[in-house]
């Protein structure tokens, strides 16, 4: 679940979201596939707690984020 102090505020991710919207709100993350399936980490610190997201995509939708 995500929360506004999370990835820094400014993002506005969804589940659901294609796999082209996730890459214009977090560029970087993703590979340029035709079609993704897989799941992603991405670590993060949060003030001096270090957290890990984890980004789950079947066929380029945002499936779940936690």
């Amino acid at each position: 679940m995500f929360t506004t102090f999370s990835l820094n505020a400014q993002q506005t991710l969804h589940i659901g979201m294609t796999a082209d919207e996730f890459k214009t709100k977090l560029p970087g993350i993703l590979p340029d596939t035709t079609t993704y399936d897989a799941d992603l980490y991405l670590q993060e610190k949060l003030h001096s707690i270090d957290g890990r997201w984890s980004f789950d995509f079947i066929k380029n939708t945002l499936h779940s984020a936690d």
